[in-house]
């Protein structure tokens, strides 16, 4: 794509404020749950992944929003190392994806 032209709809993030400092962004197949700009979860490939709550009452409310609050749902929640493993491993099959990478290119 050159410059003036427009990136289809389908491949730019839709960005939602969900709740004051609780932010998602979806790109094809890839959805993404920040707090105070902080990740918090994503969803790759239909899987989802999200943080074991560090922080304090209204990031797990977040977090609850995210993957329901059930016990088990906490349970699968991942510590730091466990989910930034998953970001990167997920994140570079997603990447190497060409409808995500346009979103990138170097001629924008």
């Amino acid at each position: 794509m050159g410059r003036g032209q427009e990136f289809p709809a389908e491949l730019l993030p839709v960005l939602q404020v969900r709740r004051g400092s609780f932010i998602s962004v979806k790109w094809p197949g890839v959805m993404l749950w920040f707090h105070y700009g902080t990740l918090i979860a994503f969803e790759a490939k239909g899987r989802q992944y999200v943080r074991e709550n560090e922080w304090g009452n209204t990031t797990g409310r977040c977090l609850n929003w995210i993957d329901g609050g059930s016990p088990q749902a906490k349970k699968q929640r991942l510590d730091r190392k466990a989910f930034a493993a998953a970001w990167r491993k997920e994140m570079k099959s997603v990447m190497a994806r060409p409808t995500i990478c346009m979103g990138f290119s170097r001629e924008v």
